[in-house]
């Protein structure tokens, strides 16, 4: 696990999964459901119904929570690759100086 949190893909999974986990953990409200029930989560389910039919509504649902892991995870991606390219290049105009 230690090599996994030295990549940005790492990074991104944890903290993709730590942000569901944070939303499972508020009381709902109009964020948490947008998310937790919003079009990716539908997009998923509706996915797993294609693929899966004879599934049950919990299985497809599985297929919803996985398109929201990826969603996050996806996310945090572009967020740490763009926290690293303004750092780095601030700190690299910085050393130039």
């Amino acid at each position: 696990m230690l090599w996994l949190s030295k990549r940005d893909w790492g990074r991104s999974i944890f903290l993709g999964l730590g942000s569901l986990g944070a939303l499972a953990a508020i009381p709902q409200n109009a964020i948490t459901e947008g998310i937790l029930d919003g079009p990716v989560f539908r997009a998923g389910f509706y996915a797993g119904t294609v693929l899966m039919p004879k599934e049950t509504i919990g299985g497809h649902s599985l297929f919803g929570l996985v398109a929201v892991i990826l969603m996050l995870v996806g996310f945090w991606f572009v967020v740490l690759c763009l926290a690293r390219r303004l750092f780095v290049d601030r700190t690299a105009r910085q050393l130039g100086k």
